[in-house]
């Protein structure tokens, strides 16, 4: 099994070897600047996470304990989009118990698969939970044409379950990027020294707007605009693959977030083990899943190495 990971994984590589030599390069270069890398603190001076920072269009506000965006105004509008129960890209680790599966194979499978489960899970005193990092620093500074903010995250101190935070990153950084001018955000999510794990995990990074009409919401899939309200019963009505971004828009404004590197995102929800046929409370807002483990795939599923998620936020 895991020789087959490596095999699926040398795809790219074998593919840089069909290009011609101009466009190998690019490839090249393109896939090189992906790679994880601690941040760059030149230009940035600690800071308490208190004030705002802004631009000429857009001022946000960090909360110190969850490194979450907890305020979000256009400036032009004067409108709000987010607040302390509405975050914008909130880092979470999440854990998943043998109920959660025993609920999801009954609803889901007509015949039992153990790929979809994970058989032994109920010999370990593991939770089914949301988990949020604390944050350890914060910097900000004016650099390269804007303000950029780096938040590191680690896992929280002394829980009360320490197997369930074995596979959670020791060190998380979100660098949250506003340029001089527009209504435009960059975040870059990396995570470090993840050991793997074989009990079950997600990484998520979530982004809940204060919106007003449930139905405002559209996905890209296959470059189609896509309502998560308009899809057909027994299919897949909370987990969704976009092929770049995810919008809201309502009479007042719009409201877009472009995924560069994660395609899954879950509507209403961080929701992949809920097989059902209700519909999405959009009030919730969409969250990018990072990674899990949850089932059985082609690619490595007990991840180890470090990771590096680019997205933009962009208000009109």
């Amino acid at each position: 099994m895991q020789d087959s990971w490596a095999e699926k994984r040398e795809a790219v590589n074998s593919a840089l070897t069909t290009l011609p030599g101009p466009l190998k390069a690019e490839a090249e270069k393109r896939l090189a600047a992906l790679t994880p890398a601690l941040p760059d603190f030149k230009g940035l001076t600690a800071w308490d996470g208190s004030g705002t920072v802004q631009n000429n269009r857009l001022a946000l506000k960090i909360d110190p304990k969850t490194g979450a965006i907890v305020s979000l105004k256009d400036l032009k509008s004067a409108r709000e989009w987010a607040s302390p129960d509405q975050p914008l890209a909130e880092f979470g680790y999440q854990t998943f118990s043998k109920q959660d599966f025993n609920r999801f194979t009954a609803a889901y499978l007509r015949s039992y698969s153990p790929d979809l489960d994970k058989p032994g899970l109920e010999n370990f005193d593991y939770p089914a939970r949301q988990w949020s990092p604390r944050v350890k620093s914060l910097r900000r500074g004016h650099t390269g044409g804007g303000q950029r903010i780096v938040i590191e995250l680690a896992p929280p101190e002394n829980p009360a379950q320490p197997l369930a935070l074995v596979g959670m990153p020791k060190q998380v950084f979100l660098e949250i990027t506003l340029p001089d001018h527009g209504a435009e955000i960059q975040i870059v999510c990396q995570c470090f020294s993840k050991a793997p794990n074989r009990l079950p995990e997600a990484l998520w990074l979530s982004f809940a707007p204060r919106i007003s009409d449930p139905e405002g919401w559209t996905l890209e899939k296959v470059n189609q605009p896509v309502s998560p309200l308009d899809v057909i019963p027994n299919s897949n009505r909370r987990q969704h693959a976009v092929t770049r971004e995810v919008s809201y828009q309502d009479a007042k404004g719009s409201f877009t977030l472009e995924t560069l590197d994660a395609p899954l995102v879950t509507v209403g929800a961080r929701s992949l083990l809920d097989f059902t046929n209700t519909q999405p409370d959009m009030h919730g807002g969409v969250h990018i899943n990072l990674h899990n483990n949850l089932y059985g795939t082609a690619f490595p599923q007990w991840y180890g190495e470090n990771m590096r998620f680019r997205s933009t936020l962009r208000i009109a």
